[in-house]
């Protein structure tokens, strides 16, 4: 095998890259451990002197902790100029933060249009949350964009391949309603005993528990049940009003899923 030897011109580049890069990273390291003991003073200037060296991951946690006045006064205006900087790299953690900043309103205005494109950027890089987002708002109509369901349910669907429950539960449910235009009761069936499936083996991924915890108790139900006991509840209703052979078949299905195919 020939050998290739690097340019002494390039080599030397690369050697001055590299010592940059090596504190750096001893710097992010040491913040993160700041920040697992509580130390938020001393992580919050590590990440900051990193942010201000056009680190795109240190700019949007020091936009996090800007947010919440974590190691320093709270500041919304800095902490959203640090989380632009982070979306400016296509940061696709910052722009979920920053696009539901913009849904939700409260610390910032309300900006759909803004969270709808942060949200799509995010979402088009495969990220089951921005998905999953991006399905309520088109299923529900949110912040005055145009209800679009079957579009809600191309977005539902990708977060759900990805192991997201609640995304499970609601694509199943728009494919048994037909509530895009297509009924399709086996494949909405089986999204059912998938999210049921996470739920029985009580290791939901943690991307899932992200959207909502299965464990965690839904304000609007009128039994305050959980998640999980929700969505098990719903699987067995319409088990009950389904053909038995098409809930066996659904049940298959599920146990032979492969997101590659789905």
């Amino acid at each position: 095998m020939m050998a290739v030897k690097a340019k002494p011109a390039v080599f030397a580049l690369m050697l001055a890259v590299m010592i940059v890069a090596l504190p750096a990273r001893a710097d992010y390291a040491t913040a993160q451990r700041a920040y697992a003991a509580g130390d938020y003073g001393e992580a919050f200037r590590l990440w900051k002197s990193l942010a201000d060296q056009g680190q795109a991951d240190p700019q949007r946690l020091v936009g996090n902790m800007l947010l919440n006045g974590q190691g320093i006064a709270q500041d919304i205006e800095l902490a959203l100029d640090y989380f632009h900087l982070a979306t400016a790299q296509d940061d696709v953690e910052a722009l979920i933060t920053l696009a539901n900043l913009y849904r939700e309103g409260g610390p910032v205005d309300p900006d759909y249009k803004q969270a709808v494109d942060m949200l799509y950027r995010a979402a088009e890089t495969g990220h089951p949350v921005a998905q999953f987002d991006l399905g309520e708002i088109f299923f529900q109509g949110e912040g005055g964009v145009a209800p679009a369901k079957s579009h809600a349910a191309n977005w539902y669907r990708l977060s759900a391949r990805s192991g997201v429950v609640l995304a499970q539960f609601k694509f199943g449910q728009i494919l048994l309603e037909g509530l895009a235009g297509t009924k399709d009761e086996i494949t909405g069936m089986m999204w059912l005993e998938l999210a049921a499936q996470s739920i029985q083996s009580g290791v939901p991924l943690p991307i899932s528990d992200r959207v909502f915890p299965i464990s965690q108790r839904v304000e609007t139900d009128k039994d305050q049940r959980t998640l999980g006991e929700i969505i098990l509840a719903t699987k067995r209703d319409y088990a009950k009003k389904l053909p038995e052979k098409l809930v066996l078949k659904a049940r298959e299905m599920a146990l032979n899923y492969d997101p590659a195919k789905n």
